[in-house]
């Protein structure tokens, strides 16, 4: 059974020649407790990812989530379970990089994932 949660990275959808984050993701398996990489990149310097549950069959409860490692340029915020959002420093452009652990109840089971982003503000 594969279960695929997306991120949606934040854009203007009223104007998306403006300003956008771009994140190319892989799965990721709470029940597994795996680890996954995702790349990011930002024009603005903001990226903004949000977790949803699962159709009936592949659903998911997010039960709890943090940050685990911080950006070296710029902050990651916790939203709320299934929201994160990452601001880089003012004026910085280059990579960073952070990490955030997302746990659910799944039909698999229950467990966490670890996931790195491997972000690029230009």
């Amino acid at each position: 059974m594969k279960f695929v949660v997306v991120a949606l990275s934040a854009c203007c959808l009223s104007a998306p020649a403006l300003a956008r984050c771009n994140t190319i993701i892989s799965a990721f398996r709470p029940a597994q407790n795996d680890s996954v990489t995702w790349t990011s990149q930002t024009d603005h310097g903001r990226c903004n990812y949000a977790f949803k549950p699962g159709r009936v069959r592949t659903s998911r409860e997010f039960t709890g989530s943090s940050v685990v490692r911080a950006p070296r340029h710029g902050v990651i915020k916790q939203i709320n379970v299934a929201r994160f959002r990452y601001h880089a420093t003012k004026g910085y452009k280059g990579e960073d990089s952070y990490s955030f652990r997302v746990c659910a109840n799944t039909p698999a089971g229950s467990g966490c994932s670890t996931i790195n982003v491997s972000m690029t503000v230009l």
